[in-house]
């Protein structure tokens, strides 16, 4: 079992000897597990690794002219930064974009966000060729999705918020320094036609998985182009659409930028709750975030005695899987997708629990 595990770590690092080219992944990663985990903390943190067979170094040219770029970049954005074309040959270029990224990837390591880099230059095309950056919220909560950063490493753009799934919310809140148009991408409506009428050639979407772009899109050229799933994250690569003659709009992959928790993440719909191996680790988080009065009227549950043994929200799931007949993890996940979906409300209501202590443990 070693050995192949051993043999992974290098083909995951330097490729299958027997292979001419490398396959480029467009897959959409936040996290990696087993052997790519490994692979990508000994890449990050620069550990060289040696074998019968083959010694790797690392070029001490291609370091130093790397420091040269990272000493000039800015690397303390949520977003990784572009390296120049200028003065680089095609093998260089992609050297130093490798060390630059995984550098940037090193001082995140620690947060969710977008690993893959395939998906990262297909974010930087879309903002480099768009006229206009239009960033996708979620009108519950859209200070969570904005990225700031998006209009500080593009200041010459022109930056709009559309903000989706306002039929979810009556929460209407201004963001300084962009125009923000709410509306819902599922109901008819002529919000986005304004799109249709700005002095530009090219707009460029961007957003987290599962914000709405692509029924956005659909709601805006009155078609099915794009497919729309409840699953975050469906959009694999870049889809441009030509809106008119003269104007043309690209859809960059839905991504997670280094700035919120799993569970936050997970609360806001942009990571899919079925992946998640270890759910019952944001069990806390999560029901405080809604509220257990909230959750006891939706799911019409009986209330329950507050075991003393055991935190409130342990003794409600309990409560929760029992008059369900579900294990605790199907009720997390179904509490999950109930939230996301919107057929649980987001605003908070005032707990009223009046709960007794029950300690029929120590009889």
């Amino acid at each position: 079992m070693k050995p192949k595990f051993g043999k992974t770590i290098l083909e995951k690092r330097f490729g299958d000897l027997n292979q001419t080219k490398k396959k480029i992944v467009k897959d959409s990663i936040t996290e990696y597990s087993g052997a790519d985990k490994l692979d990508e903390i000994l890449t990050i943190t620069d550990k060289k690794i040696y074998n019968a067979k083959i010694v790797v170094e690392e070029e001490d040219q291609d370091k130093a002219l790397a420091k040269k770029y990272l000493d000039s970049l800015r690397m303390d954005l949520s977003i990784p930064p572009r390296v120049p074309h200028k003065d680089l040959t095609k093998e260089q270029y992609k050297k130093i974009e490798a060390i630059v990224f995984n550098e940037w990837k090193r001082i995140n390591n620690s947060k969710i966000f977008e690993r893959n880099l395939e998906i990262w230059r297909q974010f930087w095309l879309t903002c480099e060729k768009a006229d206009v950056i239009v960033q996708i919220v979620d009108s519950r909560n859209p200070q969570f999705f904005v990225n700031e950063d998006i209009s500080t490493m593009y200041p010459t753009k022109k930056h709009i918020l559309l903000s989706n799934k306002s039929d979810l919310t009556t929460r209407r809140v201004d963001t300084e320094g962009y125009d923000v148009y709410y509306y819902s991408a599922t109901s008819e409506n002529t919000v986005l036609n304004f799109l249709l009428d700005l002095d530009c050639s090219t707009i460029g979407f961007i957003g987290y998985p599962n914000v709405g772009k692509s029924s956005t899109i659909n709601a805006i050229v009155n078609d099915k182009r794009v497919r729309v799933s409840k699953t975050p994250g469906k959009t694999k690569h870049i889809q441009t659409i030509k809106l008119s003659d003269t104007k043309t709009l690209i859809d960059c992959p839905g991504l997670v930028f280094p700035k919120h928790n799993k569970t936050d993440l997970l609360l806001h719909g942009v990571l899919n709750v079925d992946t998640i191996l270890d759910l019952k680790s944001s069990l806390y988080q999560i029901i405080k975030f809604i509220g257990i009065y909230k959750l006891n009227k939706f799911y019409s549950l009986p209330m329950f005695e507050n075991d003393s043994r055991y935190p409130v929200e342990i003794n409600f799931l309990n409560n929760m899987a029992d008059h369900k007949q579900w294990s605790t993890t199907t009720c997390l996940k179904n509490i999950v997708k109930d939230l996301c979906s919107g057929d649980i409300q987001y605003e908070r209501i005032e707990e009223e629990l009046n709960l007794k202590n029950s300690f029929k443990w120590m009889e």
